[in-house]
């Protein structure tokens, strides 16, 4: 792992948003005191291609306290996936918050997924990520860091290569052995 508390000039849009939530948690009327939280996964790649961020992945240990601050400060859920997440409106920003995967830390979530170049996790103090992630976003390189769900990885490669991204071929080989 990879930890750097500079200021990564290409992460402003993660910080804005990261403070939305905060604010929202802050004036909650529920206790939100121990409640962690990052960005995390697709919205940490594109803003370090400097790419338009569709979407922004909250994880956090107590994921059903951002859900509850965010709709008690009146923003929107436009959608649910009963299980994974729930996805809001804010402030023009859609954001997701995992509720399948409560974690405790940046390397629960590094953990999890399946390419390095997705694999960091941002809040304003810390960036923690892959020991691949800068070299692999560098080269617009898929490698494989472990694969929970085989075929989401491969509907996802088909998305990554559209943006210009190249698998490797080790990790091609994995993956088709994985959902053989």
């Amino acid at each position: 792992m990879i930890r750097t508390n500079e200021t990564i000039p290409a992460f402003s849009p993660l910080h804005s948003v990261y403070q939305q939530v905060q604010s929202c948690l802050d004036h909650s009327e529920e206790d939100c005191t121990n409640v962690k939280f990052w960005i995390a996964v697709g919205a940490v790649c594109s803003a370090v291609h400097h790419e338009k961020i569709n979407d922004y992945d909250i994880f956090s240990n107590l994921p059903n306290l951002i859900q509850d601050a965010l709709l008690h400060s009146g923003h929107r859920m436009t959608f649910e996936i009963e299980g994974r997440f729930q996805n809001f409106q804010v402030f023009g920003n859609k954001i997701q918050v995992i509720n399948g995967f409560p974690v405790e830390s940046a390397e629960d979530i590094i953990a999890m997924f399946d390419y390095t170049c997705v694999c960091g996790a941002y809040t304003p103090d810390e960036f923690v990520c892959h020991d691949r992630f800068w070299q692999d976003n560098a080269t617009k390189r898929l490698v494989v860091n472990g694969l929970p769900y085989p075929l989401s990885t491969m509907e996802r490669m088909a998305k990554y290569a559209k943006r210009g991204f190249t698998p490797c071929p080790v990790g091609l080989l994995t993956l088709a052995k994985a959902i053989q």
